[in-house]
């Protein structure tokens, strides 16, 4: 009695690529298993499927223009501010590091800056309409005297 056929995962690329049963896998020589052959029959048609929502997809990316990318010395001119502000909220105003060393160059499309801002100042004035009551301090302590620095 013969060993059963083991399950190659080779025989599943080649029956998806030519849409034809194959007796020996062309990879490793494998008998090939029914079972796989069950399995990329049914598989074929969703990614052929997939393979051209991926390729349609492609195309639209293409198709877009590339949104211009400007330094955070120019972000710092657009919005006022100083360079080390526009650091320490690259990544609040959208920004992508251009690198992958230690300290990148960052990017920033000037809309998404301008779009990041507007929301981040609409959520800052939310806040400030909410009024906030003085504290009280429980009873009233005396307070210690402070030393003349003069003195």
């Amino acid at each position: 009695m013969s060993a059963p056929a083991r399950f190659c995962i080779c025989t599943v690329p080649s029956i998806v690529a030519n849409e034809e049963k194959v007796r020996f896998c062309d990879v490793c020589g494998e008998r090939e298993n029914p079972i796989a052959f069950a399995m990329a029959q049914a598989l074929a048609g969703p990614l052929a499927e997939l393979r051209d929502r991926l390729r349609a997809l492609e195309a639209r990316v293409e198709s877009q223009p590339t949104p211009r990318l400007v330094d955070t010395t120019e972000v710092a001119r657009m919005l006022g501010k100083r360079r080390e502000w526009v650091y320490r909220r690259k990544v609040e105003l959208g920004g992508v590091p251009l690198g992958s060393g230690p300290r990148p160059r960052w990017g920033f499309n000037p809309d998404l800056v301008m779009a990041r801002l507007s929301a981040r100042e609409d959520a800052a004035e939310i806040g400030a309409r909410v009024p906030v009551e003085p504290r009280q301090l429980p009873g009233s302590a005396p307070l210690l005297p402070v030393k003349d620095s003069a003195a």
